[in-house]
């Protein structure tokens, strides 16, 4: 299990994001405004998001599913199928 920050959490996957040319600046602050919004109203029944009063600790399985987030982002991109990417989207 891989453990983040919030703000350690953003960097990974906007460094990931900036491998793809097709996610433009406006992919990325649209990502980053509905992420955030997730995590902040999210009742984590996973106990993938922890909450304290300074810290916001995101726990991932390992690596590739940050992979995997920035990768299915890219594919819907591609696909024009961004409100079917945010549907259902959880950590």
């Amino acid at each position: 299990m891989i453990k983040f920050s919030k703000d350690e959490f953003i960097e990974e996957l906007v460094a990931e994001m900036d491998g793809y040319e097709e996610i433009t600046k406006d992919h990325k602050q649209t990502f980053l405004a509905n992420l955030d919004k997730y995590i902040e109203t999210t009742k984590d029944k996973n106990k993938r998001i922890s909450k304290s009063a300074n810290s916001i600790t995101i726990k991932l399985e390992d690596e590739s599913e940050l992979f995997e987030i920035v990768d299915k982002y890219y594919s819907a991109i591609v696909n024009e199928e961004l409100d079917l990417y945010w549907l259902n989207w959880k950590l």
